[in-house]
């Protein structure tokens, strides 16, 4: 077992030092003159026999031309006869295991000098079909040859060989990540953390009981690497010795040459390139290969400009491309994390040119920040105000109207507030804010679509019940229970009931699950706000028609003016703005229903501010009163109305 990456370090670099010759236990001499390549020693039998061998292993690509024979190739020349006896005879030497520690010595003999271009398909192909026999075989790899595999890729990875060797086949780069993937799937189970680092090539473990992804919900790997189990994988119930092994590759210079192929590449004006490094995850529990799980992983942009054009994706073997299914993209900054719900090899691709999709959501969230700091600043605003106008009220109808509008305010503030917190936190990172966030959001939302209520319901018993004045009790109880009461009780039952489950809150945004129903705990209520609402706007519309009439206005223009008022002071005050997300419930594809409710709701603040205070004339009349410490104070206050 590894016991840390020092050991490993000192005996590599040991093995590199400037010698002119190595010798082998099946190679008499491996030597090479400064300034060129290592080559094998010419006419030498055990030279040939060992490459026999070695094309044994490697016999599964004779098929693939010009990886077997190339024609410039000085060490591999002639010997494609002998690859295809290999393949006719269908023989084998196990998984190749014996094989690794010659090739690691002769790695370690070309020292800082590299493989040649050609020599570098002929070792990738014989890793490749070890880790394919062996995988093959059911045969695993111990951390010692694990650190000898990467040894050899670390060497094989060096820009020199790597980068001439990709220029004339493409295909390296994937096959060496299915290697790898084969070489973390057939690992053997280990004990502790372990933790190997080369220069183009890092590896790290942890090795936790299976219980731990139940009750901790996530295991970090490093500091940035967040893998929990999916919401059936967590049910099951785990055995006192279950052992979970999270795997974690990351390639340093592998992304440099790697294919730029992406599956939704439809606007052939894209450019794409891979802009960080390659990370090949893999999660074992009870000794086995577990695929599906829920991971965070946070990329630095290697690019100068990131910011909303970085794509997470992972390598999708069957077709050959990148591919961003099953994975969500938040950039920050030059950060780019991935949220994915598999485990297999990742990495950023940026393009030149956003591609439609993701050009709209970076549009639309850039809408939402800059709408949602407006309607905080005025929030903020109307608070103030507001609590300055109750100050000394006496008029009972000028009282209710603000303390209305006080809490309306508060409790947007709380949810805009909570709702831009919420933005910052990628599950399964601080997961305990993330269920608080989720809970204050719900709550707050909840009354503030109550406190609308509210509202119209008072203005609805002053259009109605004309001669039945509302007493401060009855409007205090009603206001109680609806405002306060009523939400929390919501929220704190939604909470209790699917939090044992861990189905309260997403997988990867701080906000209700919908697939489990507790997102409906703030969509029918929601629903059923903004209906008694609308319903109560069409009684005020009603009312002022019918007053038009029996005056005998002649004035269509005086008419429309009156209902316009009424439509855009109540809207955003009732929270009828929210009735586009409805259509959006069962047409979440429609950009038209986006971009109009993230153009109305994130302002809903600054529109209550507008409407419910500055253009409302009554109001401003009594503050520019009351900061004019007018002597006549009392008597206007108490004709203050805005109904």
């Amino acid at each position: 077992m590894l016991g840390n990456t020092t050991n490993y370090t000192e005996k590599y670099s040991s093995m590199t030092s400037a010698t002119t010759s190595a010798t082998h236990s099946s190679l008499t001499s491996v030597e090479y003159t400064a300034g060129t390549s290592a080559r094998f020693s010419p006419n030498s039998t055990n030279n040939t026999q060992l490459l026999e061998e070695w094309l044994k292993l490697s016999s599964w690509w004779c098929s693939k031309p010009p990886s077997c024979c190339p024609e410039a190739s000085a060490v591999t020349l002639g010997l494609c006869p002998a690859c295809s006896r290999v393949m006719d005879e269908n023989s084998s030497t196990g998984a190749g295991l014996d094989i690794i520690p010659d090739l690691q010595r002769y790695t370690s003999s070309i020292g800082s000098f590299g493989f040649n271009k050609d020599e570098v398909p002929l070792i990738a192909n014989i890793l490749g079909n070890i880790t394919q026999k062996a995988a093959e075989s059911n045969q695993s790899f111990s951390v010692a040859t694990l650190a000898d595999i990467l040894y050899i890729a670390n060497q094989l990875f060096n820009e020199s060989s790597w980068g001439p060797a990709t220029t004339t086949n493409h295909d390296l780069g994937p096959q060496m990540l299915q290697s790898f993937e084969s070489l973390l799937a057939g690992l053997e189970t280990m004990n502790q953390p372990i933790n190997i680092s080369f220069e183009n090539i890092d590896f790290q473990s942890l090795t936790v009981p299976c219980v731990r992804l139940v009750n901790e919900t996530a295991l970090e790997l490093g500091s940035d690497i967040y893998v929990s189990l999916s919401d059936d994988a967590s049910q099951a119930n785990f055995t006192r010795s279950c052992l979970a092994n999270l795997l974690s590759m990351s390639y340093r210079s592998l992304s440099k040459y790697f294919p730029n192929d992406y599956e939704d590449h439809r606007d052939p004006g894209v450019i794409y390139k891979v802009s960080s490094r390659i990370v090949t995850n893999t999660m074992f529990i009870d000794n086995r290969n577990h695929h599906s799980a829920n991971i965070n992983m946070t990329f630095l942009c290697e690019a100068q400009d990131c910011q909303s054009r970085a794509i997470c994706v992972f390598w999708n073997f069957t077709i050959g491309k990148w591919s961003s299914e099953g994975c969500t993209t938040v950039n920050n900054g030059g950060v780019t994390s991935c949220l994915c719900g598999h485990l297999t090899s990742f990495s950023v691709l940026l393009s030149d040119i956003l591609p439609e999709g993701l050009l709209n959501v970076s549009i639309l969230d850039y809408i939402t920040n800059v709408g949602l700091m407006i309607s905080i600043a005025s929030l903020v605003a109307c608070i103030s105000l507001q609590m300055y106008l109750l100050k000394g009220n006496v008029n009972l109808v000028a009282y209710y109207r603000h303390m209305v509008i006080l809490n309306v305010s508060s409790f947007l503030l709380l949810s805009n507030i909570s709702f831009v917190g919420a933005s910052y936190i990628k599950p399964p990172q601080f997961l305990r804010l993330c269920v608080a966030l989720t809970f204050c959001t719900h709550f707050s939302l909840l009354a503030f679509f109550c406190w609308t209520l509210v509202q119209s319901i008072f203005l609805f018993c002053r259009l109605v019940f004309v001669f039945h004045h509302i007493t401060k009790k009855e409007f205090m109880t009603v206001s109680t229970v609806l405002g306060y009461v009523t939400p929390m009780l919501i929220a704190v039952g939604t909470f209790l009931y699917y939090t044992p489950t861990d189905d309260y809150r997403r997988d990867t945004v701080c906000w209700l699950q919908s697939k489990s129903g507790a997102s409906m705990a703030f969509t029918i209520p929601t629903i059923v706000t903004i209906s008694l609402n609308f319903l109560v706007l069409i009684v005020v519309i009603k009312k002022l028609l019918r007053k038009s009439i029996s005056e005998g206005s002649g004035e269509d223009e005086e008419v429309v003016k009156k209902l316009v008022k009424a439509v855009v002071f109540c809207t955003p005050q009732f929270g009828l703005t929210w009735a586009i997300g409805i259509p959006l419930l069962t047409n979440g594809d429609s950009l038209f229903l986006q971009y109009l409710f993230v153009l109305l709701n994130p302002l809903q603040g600054f529109f209550i501010f507008v409407f419910g205070c500055l253009l409302d004339k009554k109001v401003m009349d009594l503050v520019k009163r009351r900061l004019s410490k007018s002597p006549a104070f009392s008597s206007t206050a108490t004709t203050v109305s805005t109904y």
